[in-house]
């Protein structure tokens, strides 16, 4: 007698704008009120399956059954002369290679490092100004660091306009396969901006560091033939993306440290304790709504078939916030990784993985972030208005995290 069971269908012909209506809680609330950890439903004209919960992070992250999705939207240009040689896609393999090259531990490490500098830098200039907004400092920051680790020159004028059209291509519909929200007007400024630069690069007329990114992206060569400046141009994008993201967790971060002062002890007493806190600040508020993955061959779970070729969403706000794996979900609470070990956001180990290379980087500028917080600076929260949204996404505090009386601690 066959075991196996239909997936559980969501009502409604799309939910697209149900989703952006719901926002974080899209998959949890028809995980509850379907009584179920998977289910269907179509999204922008597409059939999704949706799962939360640890079982269904576990499985997800099962290379056999999975394949993460590329976020490497294509730009829809028309190769001239030139580029009718060049490398209009790459293999998984090719895209191993290239990425290990981008974002190698060396490289990682460096772009740590000049955050470090830069935010020193900033330090000194907020310590002459009655206030700052520190998510949008935060976004021009990263900005500044991803440029100049690139080889991208940007000038004071310009940082705060390229740090708000970076971060205004950051779309979680995009990142698990559904149409991106974000305005194409934007999106060809941003374009334009980095084919120039990569022009300039190739015309010699810039001349950055040889191991700077745009450098390595200008000179990546496969069979003798180059990146097409539209392949070039979506990498970097997407490299400049990553970094600059880093502010929402960054920022929400901060609040933590804010909001509890007794971390600063427990971070001079207990070893990887900032580990810890970083973890649970990803784990505690609202980052990534869902990861996207397809399903590489037909298998079955839980009596549940899964096609071959299908858009699978996790669920990582339920799934961070499941009291079957926290206890308390809804109370940050570091000390929670002394005992367990599940990470929804780590995947089993792989080299060259991009999530993995794209994690390490956002845990290495996290930890310098509260260090540096909790030893070179003071200051005082400009306005406790500490209120998000759970329907945008991504999310941000509504006044940004404003802070006073900043001085720098020698």
């Amino acid at each position: 007698m066959s075991t196996e069971k239909q997936i559980p269908k969501d009502r409604g012909w799309d939910n697209r704008i149900q989703l952006m209506l719901e926002g974080y809680l899209f998959v949890q609330n028809r995980c509850n009120h379907l009584d179920t950890d998977v289910f269907q439903t179509k999204l922008g004209g597409k059939n999704v399956i949706c799962m939360s919960g640890q079982e269904a992070a576990e499985i997800f992250y099962d290379e056999e059954k999975f394949e993460r999705l590329k976020v490497l939207p294509q730009i829809k240009i028309n190769p001239n002369a030139n580029e009718k040689m060049s490398i209009h896609n790459l293999d998984d393999q090719q895209w191993e290679q290239l990425f290990n090259e981008l974002l190698s531990s060396s490289r990682i490490n460096e772009l740590n490092t000049l955050y470090l500098k830069k935010f020193q830098e900033r330090l000194v200039s907020w310590t002459k100004q009655e206030q700052i907004i520190f998510f949008d400092e935060m976004k021009q920051l990263l900005t500044e660091v991803a440029c100049q680790w690139a080889g991208i020159p940007v000038n004071d004028e310009e940082l705060k306009i390229r740090a708000d059209e970076i971060f205004a291509l950051i779309d979680p519909f995009e990142t698990v396969g559904l149409k991106p929200r974000y305005s194409k007007r934007i999106r060809n400024r941003v374009e334009s901006w980095i084919q120039e630069v990569f022009v300039q690069v190739w015309k010699e007329e810039i001349k950055p560091e040889p191991n700077s990114t745009i450098n390595q992206i200008s000179n990546f060569q496969h069979d003798e033939k180059l990146l097409s400046v539209s392949v070039a141009t979506n990498i970097l994008i997407h490299i400049l993306k990553t970094i600059v993201s880093n502010a929402t967790f960054i920022t929400f971060e901060a609040l933590a440290t804010i909001q509890h002062q007794e971390y600063k002890r427990k971070i001079d007493d207990i070893d990887q304790y900032d580990e810890w806190f970083v973890k649970e600040v990803r784990r505690y508020f609202p980052f990534e709504p869902f990861l996207g993955a397809k399903v590489r061959k037909e298998f079955t779970w839980e009596g549940y078939t899964f096609p071959e070729g299908s858009l699978v969403l996790l669920d990582m706000y339920g799934t961070n916030h499941d009291p079957r794996i926290w206890h308390n979900p809804d109370l940050f609470w570091p000390d929670r990784y002394k005992d367990i070990k599940f990470d929804p956001y780590t995947p089993k180990e792989h080299e060259y993985d991009w999530n993995m290379l794209r994690e390490q980087l956002a845990k290495d500028l996290m930890k310098t972030t509260l260090h540096f917080l909790t030893y070179n600076m003071n200051y005082e929260v400009g306005d406790h208005d500490f209120e998000y949204s759970l329907r945008k996404m991504p999310t941000m505090l509504k006044t940004g995290l404003i802070l006073k009386n900043i001085k720098s601690v020698k």
